[in-house]
């Protein structure tokens, strides 16, 4: 059942290495269970991914990326992370 959103991810990271962008975050600190995570990419590139782990990475051609994370579960999405801009040469 739903019962709340669940609260924003914590330690989020991303950064670049030799053209390789990867992102890597925690739970939220409270709140209710985490059925997933969507990574949320604009800039240079607009898009999402979906995932259930706790990271991504994979190479992307040079550009400036802002990315943030949010958490998921059966009520919807809950708040994103603050974005934190790469930049890939």
């Amino acid at each position: 059942p739903c019962l709340a959103l669940p609260g924003e991810p914590t330690h989020f990271r991303a950064w670049q290495q030799a053209g390789v962008l990867s992102v890597s975050w925690s739970p939220p600190a409270s709140g209710p269970a985490v059925t997933g995570y969507t990574v949320l990419v604009t800039g240079d590139y607009f898009g999402s991914f979906d995932t259930v782990g706790r990271g991504l990475s994979g190479p992307v051609p040079p550009g400036t990326y802002w990315i943030s994370v949010a958490a998921s579960n059966w009520c919807g999405g809950g708040a994103a992370t603050l974005q934190q801009r790469v930049v890939v040469p």
